[in-house]
């Protein structure tokens, strides 16, 4: 067998492509799930109802509020944390309380409390009862049971141990009832979570849209140790053959499961609470479908990547959206919005979802047991990732894969030869970036349900775009038009013009593909077309 000629495998790299949360559902879809609100809405009316019970509970007066309250704005080590938002919004919590005024709500009605977040590595280090109350208002924690007894859940969280950086149990899960808790492990558990038909809204169903990232990132880059936590808090232990599955990135990386749940809560936190597509949600599905690709049969080539490449792409999918106005690029180059012009109109949504989600990382001090080198390349990779998701780059990026499988058929190189060398580091990196994309994308290949709830979420919210560009005079954007795009032509078209051939080059590298999803995008296919 030939040795592949890396010349002329050079000049192909060389040329080849240059280097997208609503937490409420559409009524349309299905009647058993048209209860979902807003996420913090249904949260934070819970936290409401429980509030006097911190204070009974506790028996803290509201001078000792106050007085917290003040130790965190006057500490310096925790003020430089925080912007001019997050401490304009503590400092009026101490007002409302010195007024003995309600204290749900401290920021006003009219202002989004999401921009006013405390840093969850601020919240995580208050050693007091009523953290989870100041994290369910500022820091991005959503308690759905209105019965929780804030206090004694505090305690709890607070004895278990995490030392060793895998026993954690996150709030958000402590906060679920003994029901919920069982159901979602099941939901959770590896064997489910490898699967391409893991429907991520009977996650949102559970926890009533609340911390569904926090959840499903923390089960999939925690596994198995998440899995195992989850089991022992219901009195079980977990299965032999989950024990040997899953990342393993606490031995091998010596990542933390409370910081990377602060990273996954603060993450959460940064996506929208009113857009109907680009959400919390998305991000969880797009992490949970990245994971399926994985390990999807994908075999070899996982052997020419690390193990921090692997956990660099995974973040990478958790955070690929953060921040996501509900615009597309065009929409903020036509706009000249202050991103557009900061980015230089080269891809600015994902250049700031990069940006974003390096600040996060490093606030959340997730990277600090890394090396320095371990540490740059988890963020080097992670911003590659995050780069690659933007749709301009689409057919350059299935071009290019698609002419470094025909070169290696024309080579007579055997694929999986050339993937356990040296040389393969960077294309299997690109192939790796190829597949967020394509996870980011994976709408279409999923059951024709979930495929329809998130057709209907991207049109919803690709219409509002469309009525702000009518408003202020700009050229509407594809798709974008409501008088003229049609539900079933454009997913029709989508399909049959972006997803399917892209799927197809996918499914030459990972024959799980070709066999399992390129068959539910044919359907689907043949779906839309009969509803045109």
């Amino acid at each position: 067998m030939s040795r592949l000629n890396i010349s002329r495998f050079g000049s192909i790299y060389s040329s080849g492509v240059s280097t997208s949360a609503c937490s409420f559902r559409p009524t349309f879809i299905s009647p058993r799930r048209t209860n979902i609100l807003p996420r913090g809405s249904t949260c934070t009316k819970s936290a409401a109802a429980a509030s006097s019970n911190i204070y009974k509970s506790s028996r803290l007066s509201l001078e000792e509020c106050v007085s917290e309250i003040e130790s965190i704005l006057d500490d310096p080590g925790i003020s430089t944390l925080l912007n001019s938002s997050q401490a304009a919004a503590i400092d009026s919590l101490r007002d409302k309380i010195n007024q003995c005024q309600q204290l749900i709500n401290p920021v006003g009605n009219g202002e989004n409390i999401s921009s006013s977040m405390i840093p969850a590595p601020v919240l995580e280090n208050l050693e007091d009862p009523n953290n989870i109350f100041l994290a369910s208002t500022y820091g991005g924690l959503k308690v759905s049971n209105s019965t929780a007894d804030f206090a004694s859940l505090w305690s709890e969280h607070s004895s278990c141990p995490s030392s060793d950086g895998v026993s954690y149990v996150p709030p958000e899960w402590e906060s679920l009832s003994e029901g919920n808790k069982t159901k979602l492990a099941e939901i959770l558990s590896l064997n489910n979570l490898e699967r391409w038909d893991f429907n991520i809204l009977d996650v949102v169903d559970l926890v009533d849209g609340c911390s569904v990232l926090v959840l499903v990132g923390w089960a999939i880059i925690g596994s198995p140790s998440s899995q195992r936590v989850m089991m022992e808090s219901l009195g079980k232990s977990l299965k032999e053959e989950e024990e040997l599955g899953g990342y393993n990135f606490s031995p091998t990386l010596g990542v933390d499961h409370k910081m990377l749940v602060s990273f996954l809560r603060s993450l959460e936190a940064q996506y929208s609470t009113t857009q109907k597509y680009h959400n919390n949600i998305h991000a969880a599905d797009v992490l949970q479908t990245l994971h399926s690709m994985i390990r999807m049969g994908i075999g070899d080539l996982s052997e020419s990547l690390s193990t921090v490449d692997v956990f660099a792409m995974l973040l990478a999918a958790a955070a690929h959206d953060v921040g996501h106005p509900g615009t597309n690029n065009l929409y903020q180059i036509n706009a000249q919005t202050n991103l557009a012009i900061v980015y230089n109109d080269k891809s600015p949504l994902e250049n700031m979802h990069a940006s974003k989600a390096s600040q996060l990382v490093k606030s959340a001090h997730l990277l600090e047991d890394f090396s320095r080198e371990q540490a740059n390349l988890v963020r080097s990779k992670m911003i590659q990732a995050i780069l690659t998701t933007d749709m301009a780059h689409h057919f350059n990026s299935v071009s290019y894969i698609e002419n470094v499988i025909s070169r290696f058929d024309d080579d007579g190189v055997d694929w999986y030869d050339f993937v356990r060398t040296d040389e393969s580091t960077d294309v299997v990196s690109d192939i790796f970036n190829f597949m967020i994309h394509l996870a980011d994308i994976s709408n279409p290949t999923k059951p024709r349900s979930l495929a329809t709830y998130w057709a209907e979420c991207a049109l919803s919210e690709f219409f509002v775009q469309g009525d702000l560009e009518k408003e202020l005079n700009l050229p509407i954007s594809p798709l974008c038009d409501r008088d003229k795009t049609n539900l079933a032509t454009s997913q029709r078209d989508f399909i049959k013009y972006v997803v399917l051939p892209a799927y197809e080059v996918l499914g030459k590298i990972i024959p799980a593909v070709a066999s399992e999803v390129l068959p539910r995008i044919k359907e689907n296919l043949q779906y839309w077309e009969s509803q045109c």
